[in-house]
């Protein structure tokens, strides 16, 4: 036989009831287990115990007398110890720490099935089935039996499954107080909710009388505490179920911050639960006409939860303490439909954010009941809806529009606002409006969005608002709530190309000259800002002569059959070619005015002469040009006009009496500083239509930007020093709310592609960074000068900005020199420079390989520098300057003879109106910190018509300023990306110094 662990009940008869593990063996003859010992964790079959086993086992063993006596006593014997433990310390401590140790006892008997005897004398060692205690696996609950005939009588029941339980004169043993665990008659019972102490009194009585006199407040305390914890019925009083049609209740309240939160409650009639109110079954006294009865009913738990969930959904979160506001960031979009606008935030935090979240989910809220309870303040809680009239006047938008602030279905009214009237409350951020009533409407943050470029660029004019016809897209932002996706290129004539232009144009060249026309026939001035090398003028050409030419009302002699182009050679027809209409220039037209660098006119009367040979073309400039009466009756029989913008500054008092047909600003970028003479000399330029022609439309700032869109469409973009407010440079680079406004208000008037885009025949352009380390000499020139600089301008620091601009560009200049070659500025400098050398080597190699390049640089003396060697060595080159007289005969110098191998250009002089196909390498010898200056330059080799690779090498120095320059460049050109920066600001060249 081996021992087995079971569990004996034993009552102690200082400490009471116990559960107490002993190890026996079973008899099956006598079918009786006889104990053999106590277990404990010396005994010889512990070690052979599953876990559960041996836990009970040390469980058991710390409720032993030795054990409590060294816990609980200073005694050193047990006997000592029994004798002289007081009741109280039993009560108080003793007591609640075996009942905790009994508790864990009996859940692990449960677990692991262990039968359980009653041992009712220590002396009896032998164990039969009647003696066996059932534990019952599921807990047990307590039932209230409440009866009202001639007295008021209660009693208690305990029920565990079907099976309930009478108390009175059962054997009961207490093991556990709360949650009570106990033996009654051979069961044991444990509970999850039910004090001992309450079953107690039930051994020993039937029932329970209650006085007469006690009853009301008895049923209003004790019955009605007994329906909330336990079952009950009643017999004689009323215990019934109640059925409430729940209410979510959102109360509008302030918080400890005194800012708007929603606070949700649930009304279950008179009951009110905040929603972290524990599940609970709910009691109340009911009483009617005297006579008092217990209602009780669950909360819907499902339904409350559905609650939360919608709100938290909607864009609400909820605080730690229960309260709602704005989920950050949260970017909702309003009840009615309306898309915010891109980068816009529609659902702010704040004092007004919330109020606004209310007013969009209306649908949503219908679920709730809204309620307000901030102080004397009461907003509207309807919705804000809108009502936008739009009517086309000639040039103009006639807007009306009413703000309608509806709680109709809360059977109030719809107020009824002029939008004009909230002009300046969305012009300044202002988002509670009065309404007439006095109560607060709080406006929808996307309205200041949508309509805020309406009120600036607007007029008001009595409850109407007037937009020119050349903010259509403020127009369509207003009236529709969002941008139209029509591309800047979708906007196109389905014209013709002019039959008498001598040249095949390209597709996106078809393209441009299409949206070139729609822009002439509605009125628009525009830029076609292409990159370099893909035809602007050939593009600009084709629109005069769609301008200018016209079908005769005639048919005679041999004209041109349709659909051939025109090569300027006469031809014999044959007898099945088809006849059109003799094309003619219109009379009637005044002359078209084309404004350029000078540089650039012979190359603008070679290509009108190429391909438009029959428009009359008369260049205004040089000593010799005409003036007065001459120049009229030349004006008189031409169609174009070229000139300079030089030439403009010096006859503005002539220029300004024409009306011209069309003003076209080659190189507009001439244009970008309107404090310039020649900005304010091209305003006073009148003409039907205006053209502006660059590759860069922003240099180096936004300004640049206004400019030249003020000169194309007056005030397209407002007032320029409200632009530059309202505009912010790293917004627009870093925003796409602020990028996208922008650009939506001017991509219809700004048309961009890039040889990338439009011309993937041209050879790939190479790019490579060369690092040049300066040799001693030239690094201690250097750094001598830096410090300098540093001592000198750190007296400057706070100054005004015109006197550090001035300090600050000079000493750039002289760091800029010394990195490039520090005989540019001291001539007596007899050491080396690792960049010129450098360049020197690149260009032998190019020259031993039969290549041509173009050689960049800001600084004159620079190059130079380079000339004098090449002419030391005998290398043949060309010259480019600002200087230079005979820029053309340089030109075809390096064109067509092979032996020239090299061109020197100065950045400024040589960055626009030059194709120099015949170079395929590029060198810029010192960076300039706009870096679309630098593309130009580039653009004179990799262009259409290049067939070779194309090799762009970049000399920087190292240690120096330049290496600064280069990460301005990314800068500017991130700008120049974002929106199709004045030379630098005082802020960028305190950087490039630090």
């Amino acid at each position: 036989m081996t021992d087995t662990l079971i569990v004996t009940l034993v009552n102690h008869p200082n400490f009471g009831y116990m559960l107490q593990p002993v190890f026996a063996f079973f008899d099956a003859d006598a079918e009786v287990y006889i104990i053999a010992e106590v277990a404990r964790v010396a005994s010889a079959s512990y070690q052979e115990l599953t876990e559960d086993a041996q836990r009970i086992v040390r469980l058991a063993a710390s409720c032993m007398d030795r054990e409590l006596m060294r816990s609980f006593s200073k005694e050193k014997n047990e006997a000592a110890f029994l004798q002289k433990v007081s009741p109280k310390d039993i009560e108080l401590y003793i007591r609640p720490f075996i009942e905790k140790k009994q508790g864990e006892l009996a859940a692990l008997i449960r677990k692991a099935g262990m039968p359980v005897f009653l041992r009712e004398k220590i002396a009896v060692r032998d164990l039969r089935a009647s003696q066996a205690v059932e534990v019952l696996k599921e807990p047990s609950e307590m039932v209230f039996h409440f009866s009202r005939a001639e007295t008021f009588t209660y009693k208690t029941t305990v029920r565990n499954g079907i099976e309930e339980v009478v108390l009175y004169e059962q054997f009961f043993a207490p093991l556990a107080s709360s949650p009570a665990v106990v033996v009654i008659d051979r069961q044991l019972h444990y509970f999850t909710d039910v004090d001992e102490k309450k079953l107690r009194p039930f051994f020993k009585k039937k029932q329970i009388e209650v006085p007469e006199r006690s009853v009301s407040d008895y049923i209003r305390t004790f019955v009605l505490q007994c329906v909330k914890n336990y079952e009950v019925t009643g017999e004689g009083i009323a215990i019934f179920p109640q059925h409430y049609q729940p209410v979510a209740v959102l109360t509008l309240e302030s918080n400890f911050n005194l800012l708007p939160v929603l606070t949700l409650r649930f009304h279950y009639g008179p009951h009110r639960f905040a929603i972290d109110r524990p599940y609970k079954k709910v009691a109340e006294v009911v009483e009617e006409n005297g006579v008092l009865s217990v209602g009780w009913f669950f909360r819907d738990e499902e339904w409350e939860r559905e609650c939360i969930s919608m709100l938290e959904k909607g864009g609400l979160t909820r605080s730690r303490t229960g309260q709602f506001n704005i989920a950050p960031g949260s970017k909702n979009v309003a009840s009615n439909g309306e898309s915010p606008i891109p980068g816009s935030q529609t659902g702010e935090a704040g004092s007004t954010g919330l109020i606004e979240w209310v007013n969009r989910h209306g649908e949503l809220l219908k679920h709730f009941e809204l309620k307000q309870s901030l102080g004397k303040l009461i907003y509207f809680t309807g919705e804000i809806n809108l009502q936008v009239d739009v009517t086309s006047k000639n040039d103009w938008f006639d807007l009306y529009c009413v703000a309608c602030f509806d709680d109709s279905d809360k059977s109030g009214e719809v107020v009824r606002v002029p939008f004009v009237k909230l002009k300046e409350h969305i012009m300044n951020g202002i988002h509670e409006y009065i309404l007439p009533d006095g109560r607060i409407a709080v406006l929808p943050s996307v309205w200041f969005t949508r309509f805020d470029e309406m009120f600036r660029f607007g007029k008001v004019s009595g409850d109407h608002l007037y937009l020119a016809n050349i903010h259509f897209r403020v127009k369509e932002l207003a009236v529709n709530g969002r941008f139209s996706e029509e591309k800047t290129e979708d906007r196109q004539l389905a014209v013709d190309i002019p039959p008498a232009l001598h040249a095949t144009l390209r597709s996106y060249q078809e393209s441009g000259f299409r949206w070139l026309t729609y822009l002439e026939k509605n009125g628009f001035g525009g830029c076609l800002a292409d990159d370099m090398g893909l035809g602007k003028t050939l593009q600009t050409i084709a629109l005069l002569l769609h301008l200018y030419l016209a079908k005769s009302d005639r048919v005679g002699g041999l004209t041109q059959p349709a659909g051939l182009k025109s090569s300027g050679v006469p031809r014999q027809l044959s007898i099945f070619d088809d006849f059109v209409e003799e094309v003619q220039v219109k009379k009637t037209l005044p002359p078209s005015l084309i404004v350029m660098p000078t540089s650039l006119i012979h190359n603008w009367s070679s290509e009108l002469e190429k391909f438009a040979p029959l428009l009359d073309v008369y260049a205004h400039y040089g000593s010799n040009r005409l003036q007065g009466d001459n120049f009229n009756n030349r004006l008189s029989h031409c169609q174009v006009i070229l000139t300079s913008y030089g030439i403009v500054r010096q006859d503005i008092d002539l220029l300004s009496h024409y009306h011209f047909h069309y003003l076209v600003l080659d190189e507009s970028q001439y244009i970008k500083n309107p404090d310039s003479q020649i900005f304010e000399c091209v305003k006073q330029l009148h003409s039907t239509g205006k053209l502006a022609l660059t590759g860069t439309p922003i240099e180096n700032s936004l300004s640049d930007l206004w400019a030249q869109m003020d000169f194309l469409n007056a005030g397209v973009l407002g007032k320029r020093r409200a632009f530059r407010e309202r505009f912010n440079e790293r917004d627009v680079i870093n925003e796409e709310g602020e990028r996208q406004k922008l650009l939506k208000i001017i991509d219809p008037f700004i048309l961009r592609r890039t040889k990338e885009e439009v011309a993937p025949e041209l050879p790939p352009l190479t790019e490579e960074t060369v690092y040049c380390e300066m040799e001693e000499r030239q690094s201690a020139l250097y750094n001598e000068e830096k410090n300098k600089i540093r001592n000198v301008l750190l007296e400057q620091w706070e100054e005004a900005d015109k006197s550090y601009t001035v300090a600050a560009l000079s000493s750039l200049m002289r760091l800029r020199l010394l990195a490039n070659h520090p005989a540019i500025s001291l001539p007596c400098y007899e050491g080396a420079s690792a960049k010129f050398e450098q360049v020197i080597s690149q260009a032998e190699t190019i020259f031993a390989e039969g290549h041509k390049v173009l050689i960049f640089s800001s600084f004159v003396k620079h190059l130079q520098l380079f000339a004098d060697y090449f002419d030391r060595q005998g290398w043949r080159y060309a010259w480019l300057t600002g200087s230079t007289t005979n820029r053309q005969d340089e030109i075809e110098k390096f064109s067509k003879d092979n032996d020239v191998k090299a061109f020197f250009i100065s950045l400024k002089a040589g960055g626009t109106g030059l194709n120099l196909t015949a170079a395929d390498y590029v060198f810029i010898l010192d960076p300039w910190w706009n870096p679309a200056a630098e593309m130009q330059a580039v653009s004179r080799a990799h262009r259409i018509g290049q067939k070779r690779n194309v090799t762009l090498y970049r000399f920087i120095t190292k240690h120096t300023v330049e290496e600064k320059i280069q990460r301005l460049q990314r800068y500017k050109k991130a700008l120049t990306d974002a929106v199709v920066k004045s030379q630098l600001s005082v802020e960028e060249m305190k950087e490039l110094l630090e």
